[in-house]
């Protein structure tokens, strides 16, 4: 079944898209692991962002306080997409968090980049299959 909460983005737009996101939202978060275990040994990244200056490169290569922390090789045929989650309690209300996604998978490489409130999207004009929309960031 398909699950509702994943908006895929053209793959084409991923370094406009990762750069506006990280301009506009509160990276908190960056987590690379294997997305399946037996085939890669990899080694997870999961960083906490808070005080941390993050950043990418145009071959996208993610740097923590200017510090190559990750080497994302994109593959051809798939972007990140937007992913929307709760997060802790605060004054009595939950807070909202949205992630970017990736998963290579080529190499096994499953990638989560947390950002602190609701990144807003909205449909394109293309579709993965027919009735199944992409999307892209409503930039403000």
């Amino acid at each position: 079944m398909l699950d509702m909460n994943v908006y895929w983005m053209r793959q084409e737009e991923d370094l406009k898209n990762l750069e506006y996101c990280l301009e506009n939202f509160k990276p908190i978060k960056f987590c690379v692991r294997s997305a399946y275990s037996k085939e890669n040994k990899m080694i997870p990244i999961n960083e906490n962002l808070e005080g941390k200056k993050f950043s990418f490169d145009g071959d996208i290569k993610f740097k923590i306080d200017g510090k190559e922390i990750f080497n994302f090789e994109r593959e051809k045929t798939k972007g990140f997409d937007v992913r929307y989650d709760l997060g802790k309690l605060v004054d009595g209300e939950f807070e909202e968090i949205s992630k970017l996604v990736h998963c290579q998978y080529k190499k096994y490489e499953f990638i989560e980049i947390y950002f602190s409130g609701k990144i807003p999207i909205i449909k394109t004009k293309f579709e993965i299959a027919k009735g199944i929309p992409f999307y892209t960031i409503r930039k403000s």
